[in-house]
C-alpha cells in the first residue's frame, strides 16, 4: 500500500507537469492498487468492523487493476482511443455493485457472519440464501480475476510489439522512443500476475493464518509494484508524442506520382530502394544522429511510404535496422583502418546514440562484441 501510494503522487505530479494522458492512467492504475492494498490492509488486520467495506472496494479494485494496466498501454501505444474500451472495467462495476448490494440487505447476524468466519473461511458457506450468494459471486470474482489477467497480459504484449515496430520503422535511434522498458514493465506484471494467479487460487484466508507466508507475498508484490509504477514514471514517449513529430516533419518534397497498377509501384519502390542506397553511402546519412526515416524522404524528394516500403518489402529491414547495419559497417571500417582506435571512439564516429546500442547491434550483426572484433584485429595487425 505504501508503494503505491508513493508512485501514485509521484506520477499525479509527472501528470500535473507534463499533462501527459499516459501519466494520468497510470496514476489511475496506482490509486486502484493502493486501494486495493488498503483493502488486504483492513483484512490481514482483522478489522472486522470495516470489512463490509472494504471488502466491496476490494472486489472492484480486484477486477480493476489489470484492466487499467492495459488502458494505460493502450494509452502509450495506440493512437485511436475508443470509449468502448471502457467496457473492461465492467465486470469490477457490476462486482463491486453486486457485493455492496448485498451487505446493504443482509441481516446483522448475517453480516457479523460473513465477515467473521466467511471471509477467513471459505470452505464454511454458511447457513442463508444470501450468504450462499454472497459466497458464489466471491468465488465467480476469482474466476473473472483470472481470466482477466489473462487476457492483458497477451493482448498487452502484443500492443508493444507493434508499437516497437511503428518506432524501428520511423527512426534510426530508437534507445529513449521504444518500449523496452516497458517489456521490462510487462515482464514483471507477468511475474506478479503468476503469483497473483496463485494467491488467487489458494484464497486470502491461507495468508491470514500465517505471518511468515504473508510477509513473503509482500515483499514480492511490493518489488514487483515499485519495478512497475517506476517505469511508467519512467516512460515518457507515447504514440502521441510519435505522431507529432511526424507531423512537426511533413514532407514538403515532390511524390512519385501514383497509379492504379501495381506493378508500376513496385518499379518505383525497387529503384527507390537502390536510390536510397546510393544516397546513404555517398552522403554518410546514419552518421547523423537521431536520424528519421522523413529526414531521408526529404533528401530524396519522396513520400515517406515509399522509403518504408523500399527498406521493409525490398531489403527485408525495419529503417532503425538498416541505418544501424550500415552504422556497424562503418565502424568495422574503421577499427580496420585504424587498430589502435577505442571502442568509445568508434562508437561516436560511427552515428550510434549511446554504447548500448552500439555493443547491441555490433553483435547482432557480427555474433562478436566490439573489444573482441578490435582486439582480434590489433593483434592481427601487430602479427603482420
Amino acid at each position: 500500500m505504501g508503494v503505491c501510494l508513493f508512485w501514485t503522487i509521484v506520477l499525479c505530479m509527472d501528470w500535473c507537469r507534463q499533462g501527459s494522458m499516459a501519466k494520468m492512467r497510470m496514476m489511475v492504475f496506482g490509486f486502484a492498487a493502493t486501494l486495493l492494498y488498503m483493502c488486504h490492509f483492513v483484512y490481514f488486520n482483522h478489522e472486522c468492523g470495516l470489512l463490509h467495506i472494504t471488502d466491496t472496494i476490494y472486489c472492484v479494485t480486484n477486477l480493476a487493476v489489470y484492466p487499467l494496466f492495459y488502458l494505460y498501454l493502450k494509452e502509450t501505444t495506440d493512437a485511436k482511443w475508443s470509449r468502448w474500451w471502457y467496457m473492461m472495467l465492467m465486470p469490477a462495476l457490476i462486482a463491486g455493485l453486486t457485493v455492496g448490494v448485498l451487505y446493504m440487505v443482509m441481516t446483522e447476524e448475517e453480516l457479523t457472519f460473513f465477515t467473521h468466519r466467511q471471509l477467513y473461511d471459505t470452505h464454511y458457506i454458511g447457513y442463508s440464501p444470501l450468504l450462499w450468494v454472497q459466497f458464489m459471486v466471491h468465488k465467480t470474482v476469482k474466476v473473472v480475476f483470472a481470466a482477466l489477467v489473462v487476457t492483458v497480459l497477451l493482448c498487452g504484449h502484443r500492443r508493444l510489439k507493434m508499437f516497437d515496430k511503428m518506432v524501428e520503422n520511423c527512426y534510426a535511434d530508437t534507445e529513449e522512443r521504444n518500449m523496452r522498458m516497458m517489456r521490462g514493465t510487462v515482464a514483471a506484471m507477468l511475474v506478479m500476475a503468476l503469483v497473483s494467479f496463485l494467491v488467487n487460487i489458494i484464497g486470502r484466508s491461507y495468508f491470514s493464518h500465517s505471518v511468515e507466508t504473508l510477509g513473503v507475498a509482500s515483499i514480492v508484490f511490493s518489488s514487483l509494484l515499485f519495478i512497475l509504477l517506476y517505469a511508467g514514471h519512467q516512460q515518457n514517449f507515447t504514440i502521441r508524442e510519435l505522431v507529432a513529430e511526424n507531423e512537426e516533419t511533413t514532407l514538403t518534397g515532390s511524390e512519385p506520382v501514383e497509379t492504379e497498377a501495381e506493378t508500376e509501384t513496385e518499379r518505383v519502390v525497387m529503384q527507390l530502394s537502390t536510390e536510397i542506397d546510393r544516397v546513404m553511402e555517398r552522403d554518410k546519412l546514419y552518421l547523423i544522429h537521431d536520424l528519421r526515416i522523413n529526414d531521408l524522404a526529404r533528401r530524396l524528394g519522396t513520400n515517406r511510404d515509399y522509403i518504408y516500403q523500399a527498406i521493409t518489402n525490398i531489403m527485408g529491414l525495419s529503417f532503425a535496422e538498416y541505418v544501424n547495419k550500415k552504422r556497424v559497417d562503418y565502424a568495422i571500417k574503421l577499427m580496420k583502418e585504424k587498430p589502435g582506435i577505442s571502442t568509445n571512439e568508434v562508437c561516436a564516429l560511427s552515428g550510434f546514440a549511446s554504447q548500448a546500442s552500439y555493443f547491441r547491434n555490433f553483435k547482432l550483426y557480427t555474433g562478436t562484441s566490439p573489444k573482441d572484433y578490435l582486439k582480434k584485429i590489433t593483434t592481427f595487425a601487430v602479427a603482420k
